[in-house]
């Protein structure tokens, strides 16, 4: 996934759609992978509320993705309006959108790097709970 927003930023005509398409990929099969185990892990009677909080959550997590987004390009719109002043509505947008993407990756790493890291603590119990990981200690 990192590889495709990084791949996005480079905007080379036609072959930048191949990067456009693994993300594609990518995002569904993560929505039918968390489906799939969630279906696997869950009790029948619960599996439809389960679900329904998993759609939930990722409509969340895209409409605060989508508020961040509107917000960091008001950001490099206001640092752009001094510089382009003599150009056009268009050329503007187009310089504003290329700079808007080359966050994507690092948003990526950072919020990779923090979900690791809650992971690892909320885990830190269970790992203690596993009988082979207190041999190797």
């Amino acid at each position: 996934m990192s590889s495709a927003l990084l791949g996005m930023t480079f905007f080379i005509p036609y072959a930048g759609l191949i990067p456009l398409i693994l993300l594609a990929v990518v995002m569904y099969l993560m929505g039918f992978f968390i489906s799939y185990y969630l279906n696997q892990v869950t009790e029948s009677r619960q599996r439809a509320t389960v679900l329904s909080f998993k759609g939930l959550s990722l409509n969340l997590a895209y409409g605060i993705i989508g508020i961040l987004y509107s917000l960091l390009l008001v950001m490099l719109r206001d640092q752009a309006a001094p510089a382009s002043a003599h150009q056009k509505g268009s050329v503007v947008e187009n310089l504003i959108f290329t700079k808007s993407l080359a966050w994507f990756p690092w948003y990526f790493a950072i919020i990779t790097v923090i979900m690791f890291l809650f992971a690892c603590w909320r885990l830190r119990d269970v790992y203690d709970q596993i009988p082979s990981a207190k041999t190797r200690k």
